[in-house]
């Protein structure tokens, strides 16, 4: 050890600092390595494992001509105000590396995690030129439970825009203001905040970072005016980069902002709350223990209520007690700026109407904000170590075990992103009163047959939030899933009646209900509904067909699907419907053809893959049927139609 310790003191100062990083890096590497046993949740099932076009590579561009769900309803678009192509980029790079398991997914985003942490030492070290504030700065950063969020999730879209958005900061920062040099520095810096932007559009207060920077550091001797000036003009580039991307915004999704709220808050109500999230946002780099996927903050209606007194109090105290204690410090100018960045970059999530009200809070919303907070925590830490011997023994002691304890509560809240009923179980205890939570579980539970479980998910979640129609459609399912079809259709009809805007699958549904409660007239005018919605005559169409298939009416069932799949040739569903009744009709070749064509659309679905294995065995290719089983086992490890056709194409080899 000692002399391992000789060696690295006799190496150039720039090396240590780098095997140090590195050190930190691997260390953070070590302890992400739980994330790896998780699975998708919640959002990701959507963008990954339920998007049927992801697998496609046309999906990388037409990523740039919708909102984040285009993928959803292509013919009713937008669905959301989120305009993030290279998002969808990202996701469809890595389904075409790792398909659906989600290992891949997981190392990805633990190795965009590290990129970004070295990007903050190199941030930090531009901003304080001392490596031993920027290592601390990166390590803190690194192993702060609340960044679990950030990384947890495999859309990667706030530590993507992170990533984007420090390397256009350490680039702007870090060279010569004038020359060749300059203009190309700026010209990637300029082409890294696109990115930014493109990934997640809180990056759109980027120019305001860099007009503060410009003026909290520029020399007091100039001119304030000049001061002023020099801002705007440098802050400019980027302010033209922001206009270039709601120009694109506009012509894409047809509108900037999405009208209208996602909550039913007011003005006042807004104001009012807003105290308690910051606050909440404070205490998560201090208390550990508190990070998740939920925090309990609801919408203030009173002055007199302790959430709104108490947090306005204390964040006056803290003001106070800041400007007094650094006030005189030599870095004050510095831990302004710190300060800046964390308001700057977090303004854009305080703009209470675009949020859920079960969502005030969330702990990715802190990750790029959080790099101020870790410069200034490790620039005061220095400085005390700096100012005596007892001074750094006790930093040094104050930061080992600061460290330990993020650690080890990195380590603890991981699972907790395990899988969908993990995440929604945990958010529950945390925000009983969330109805989004309560209708999570509900239908996760669902899936999972625990039918009395559900049951109480979603009555609770219709409860606490009965104009969401949709709750109440989940819970008529599981009445109907429970025997009480005609109760079941009732309530799943009035949730249906209660959205502004219905897609044509849950009519589908509604349809199935009616049937099963011997209606059939009311199931036809449901599944009329859902076809006269856009995108409808798919739904529609893919049910009939199977109705029809199912009633022995094999050739009329492949005629309308056949319409169906040449009118939508990108919908790998119809191609593998039409490839089942084909192949129940005995025409296995052209079966095989038609489960082909629905293979080389690449989905995240094992059913095709099943179909075209069914199809090959009955063509004697027992050897490419069993390659197709043991794919559709890597999307769906669960299934057993996967395993039992690979035992009958194994005891056909046998016999053979």
């Amino acid at each position: 050890m000692n002399r391992l310790t000789v060696l690295i003191s006799r190496l150039p100062r720039s090396a240590r600092d780098r095997l140090a990083l590195a050190a930190v890096m691997a260390s953070t590497a070590i302890i992400y390595l739980r994330s790896l046993r998780n699975g998708f949740v919640y959002d990701d099932v959507d963008l990954v494992l339920n998007n049927r076009y992801i697998g496609q590579w046309s999906f990388l561009w037409r990523a740039f001509t919708g909102d984040e769900y285009w993928f959803v309803d292509p013919f009713h678009v937008p669905h959301t105000d989120r305009y993030r192509p290279l998002l969808l980029d990202w996701l469809g790079l890595h389904y075409q590396l790792f398909g659906v398991n989600p290992l891949g997914w997981h190392a990805s985003m633990v190795a965009l995690h590290l990129i970004v942490v070295a990007l903050v030492f190199k941030v930090a070290m531009r901003l304080t030129s001392r490596s031993g504030v920027s290592l601390l700065a990166a390590a803190i950063f690194a192993l702060m439970p609340m960044q679990a969020e950030a990384i947890e999730w495999v859309d990667g879209s706030v530590a993507l825009a992170a990533a984007f958005e420090l390397a256009a900061f350490a680039l702007f920062i870090g060279g010569e203001t004038s020359g060749k040099r300059s203009i190309g520095r700026l010209a990637i810096s300029m082409a890294c905040y696109a990115g930014a932007l493109l990934c997640h559009e809180t990056a759109a207060t980027f120019p305001a970072l860099i007009g503060c920077y410009v003026l909290v550091f520029a020399d007091r001797r100039e001119n304030p005016v000049d001061r002023i000036r020099d801002a705007i003009r440098r802050a400019a580039p980027f302010a033209a980069v922001v206009v270039a991307y709601l120009i694109g915004r506009r012509l894409v999704l047809g509108f900037v902002t999405l009208p209208g709220a996602a909550n039913r808050s007011s003005f006042a109500q807004r104001v009012m709350t807003i105290p308690w999230i910051i606050a909440t946002y404070l205490e998560l780099p201090v208390m550990p223990w508190l990070a998740g996927p939920a925090h309990r903050v609801l919408f203030v209606t009173s002055l007199l209520a302790p959430e709104f007194y108490l947090p306005a109090a204390a964040l006056i105290a803290i003001g106070g007690a800041l400007v007094f204690g650094l006030g005189s410090h030599p870095d004050r100018r510095l831990f302004l700026f710190c300060a800046l960045w964390s308001a700057i970059t977090i303004s854009m999530v305080m703009y209470l109407p675009a949020l859920l009200p079960n969502q005030l809070v969330h702990d990715n919303y802190t990750y790029l904000p959080s790099v101020g907070y870790c410069i200034a925590l490790a620039d005061w830490a220095a400085g005390i170590a700096n100012a005596s011997a007892l001074g750094r023994r006790g930093v040094a002691i104050g930061t080992a075990a600061i460290l330990t304890l993020f650690a080890a509560f990195l380590w603890r809240v991981q699972p907790v992103w395990h899988d969908d009923l993990a995440l929604f179980s945990h958010c529950i205890a945390v925000f009983p009163e969330s109805a989004a939570c309560h209708g999570e579980l509900g239908t996760r539970l669902e899936a999972a047959a625990d039918y009395r479980g559900a049951e109480r998910e979603l009555s609770r979640a219709v409860a606490l939030e009965p104009h969401d129609g949709m709750f109440l459609y989940d819970l008529g399912v599981v009445h109907a899933r429970m025997g009480d079809a005609a109760r079941g259709a009732s309530e799943a009809a009035e949730g249906l009646n209660r959205l502004s805007e219905p897609s044509p699958a849950p009519y589908v549904g509604l349809a199935h209900l009616y049937l099963a409660a011997g209606q059939p007239e009311q199931a036809a005018a449901a599944l009329k509904v859902a076809e006269s919605l856009p995108g409808g005559d798919i739904e529609a169409g893919l049910d009939r067909a199977r109705a029809s298939a199912k009633d022995g009416d094999l050739a009329g069932a492949a005629s309308s699907l056949h319409r169906l799949a040449e009118n939508h040739p990108d919908d790998y569903r119809l191609w593998t419907a039409l490839g089942e009744v084909l192949d129940g009709d005995h025409r296995t070749e052209e079966a095989l053809a038609a489960d082909q064509r629905a293979l080389g659309l690449s989905p995240p679905d094992a059913e095709p893959y099943l179909a075209a294995a069914h199809a090959l065995r009955g063509l004697g290719h027992h050897d490419e049927a069993l390659e197709l089983c043991r794919t559709a086992l890597e999307i769906a490890p669960d299934d057993q139609r996967a395993r039992t056709l690979m035992s009958e194409i194994q005891a056909d080899t046998q016999v053979r």
